[in-house]
């Protein structure tokens, strides 16, 4: 999408607009500083604490936005991880799909046939697993209700070459005139039909929308059709040659280029002139959850300007404390106070900031990202104690960086060069 006038308007607008209150903010704030104040370089006198209440507030709300956008994208992290990892229910690895595109199904089939590391090929209208399978109303012959269920076309040597498993019944047959007039169901649409015993629904009759009647012969396991967004559903395979858009079989080849190779000199034969495409089928799944990748980066990106800005603002911050309580550093220290006391003791507000930040945080981004997920995704990875160690962990290594580089300087120091200038 093109940006408008509107868009560019809308980002001069608010350049302006902080610009005008980064400007004004502090002129108001050093404008009543008194020449003399002024120059010994003393702060104005405001009301006790609110001023530091202020920047304590700022800075914890800069943190636990660090720390939410980071968390956020771990969690996201970690799902991309768990959703291409995922035990489908079917072979994925070394599984090529070759887009028929305008190719004749048998000569495909006759041709890559021929090629030494193709043991078995078959052919399907959708790549297993990957992305969305169009749904439908089928009627049932024995009492006329309608139930949704999804569907692919594939042959006889489909459920082979994927590593299916029949619970009951059989495959697909070479007779192609009698492969027409049956289906294989999956568990949970067995179920639907005959819910005292799903063996019940062998045999039954349903009517597709095209008006033909086809005959239930086998009940495969449970296995995911579909992205892992949806919960297994309804689901049957249908003999429908005119429907298939992909050949499949296994690679039996270390050598992948060469195999390639010779895959796209079959194709020349068979393809009328259009370009070889083929791509291995877990290719084909971890692109189906490509959209991770984008919000993992877009929330990185947040989260590193986040904590960036978070971090020199506490710098700034600790420099600020430090610097009004050097004279107290000083005398502490001349007294016998140990370097470790005084850092803990210039240190001790900023971890308590962090802590805030963390106790917030967490139980927040949990909860809203359980939210998203469960609307996302329907089978999603559960968010364990790593994603909030880790986050935390980047976190408060940042912040306690930041605020131990100027708190051990300051605690280091000798006193006598501070009160000498005091």
């Amino acid at each position: 999408m093109k940006p408008t006038p509107g868009t560019f308007a809308g980002f001069i607008a608010f350049a302006l607009l902080v610009g005008f209150f980064s400007g004004i903010v502090p002129a108001l704030h050093f404008s009543k500083i008194g020449p003399i104040r002024a120059l010994k370089g003393k702060e104005p006198q405001t009301k006790r604490g609110v001023g530091f209440s202020l920047r304590k507030v700022v800075i914890t709300s800069q943190f636990m936005l660090s720390l939410g956008f980071i968390m956020a994208m771990v969690i996201m992290v970690q799902q991309y991880r768990y959703s291409i990892n995922y035990d489908f229910g079917f072979d994925q690895q070394k599984i090529v799909n070759v887009d028929l595109q305008q190719a004749d199904p048998q000569l495909v089939s006759n041709e890559f046939g021929l090629l030494w590391f193709v043991p078995l090929i078959s052919m399907s209208s959708h790549p297993l697993g990957a992305g969305d399978v169009p749904g439908m109303y089928v009627k049932r012959v024995v009492n006329s209700d309608s139930i949704v269920a999804s569907k692919m076309s594939i042959n006889e040597n489909f459920i082979t070459n994927m590593g299916l498993h029949l619970v009951l019944g059989r495959n697909f047959t070479n007779d192609a005139g009698e492969n027409a007039r049956l289906i294989i169901i999956n568990e949970v649409f067995a179920k639907n039909m005959s819910p005292d015993d799903a063996s019940g629904a062998i045999d039954q009759v349903l009517i597709l929308p095209d008006k033909r009647e086809v005959r239930v012969v086998g009940i495969l396991k449970d296995f995911h059709y579909a992205s892992l967004q949806s919960p297994i559903g309804n689901f049957f395979f249908e003999y429908a040659p005119e429907n298939f858009n992909y050949a499949n079989f296994h690679l039996q080849s270390t050598n992948k280029s060469r195999a390639f190779m010779e895959m796209e000199a079959a194709w020349k034969a068979v393809g009328k002139g259009d370009r070889f495409k083929a791509e291995f089928l877990a290719d084909q799944i971890r692109d189906t959850y490509a959209f991770y990748n984008n919000i993992i980066k877009m929330w990185g990106f947040l989260g590193l300007l986040a904590i960036t800005i978070a971090c020199l603002g506490l710098l700034g911050t600790v420099v600020f404390t430090i610097k009004s309580r050097v004279k107290e550093v000083s005398i502490r220290k001349v007294m016998g106070a140990s370097s470790e006391s005084l850092v803990y003791l210039l240190s001790r507000d900023f971890l308590v900031l962090l802590g805030i930040a963390g106790i917030v945080t967490i139980p927040s981004v949990y909860f809203l990202m359980e939210l998203t997920l469960q609307e996302a995704q329907y089978y999603h990875a559960p968010i364990g104690a790593f994603e909030i160690v880790i986050s935390l962990a980047v976190v408060l290594a940042l912040g306690l960086t930041t605020v131990f580089s100027q708190t051990l300087k300051a605690a280091n120091t000798n006193p006598v060069d501070n009160l000498r200038m005091e």
